[in-house]
């Protein structure tokens, strides 16, 4: 990835390259689906739709499991 600011394009392009099952999609934090998945994974940016954006952050969630784990850029696991 490029040493700039990325996109919801970008990070959608980058996903549909690698196939990721289950990607639920790109969101700002004001705009994230009401229902969650039993099984999802996406991409969260922690600004709201009439901002910038501000940082990206990963999530991926099994309920059949009891698994919610967020992840930073910076590779920090928050469980």
């Amino acid at each position: 990835m490029p040493n700039k600011p990325i996109t919801n394009l970008e990070i959608m392009n980058a996903v549909k390259k690698l196939e990721i099952p289950r990607f639920r999609g790109a969101f700002l934090r004001d705009n994230l689906p009401v229902e969650p998945k039993r099984m999802e994974c996406g991409i969260l940016n922690l600004d709201d739709t009439a901002e910038n954006g501000t940082h990206w952050v990963a999530w991926y969630r099994d309920n059949g499991k009891n698994i919610i784990l967020i992840a930073t850029a910076f590779s920090r696991l928050m469980n």
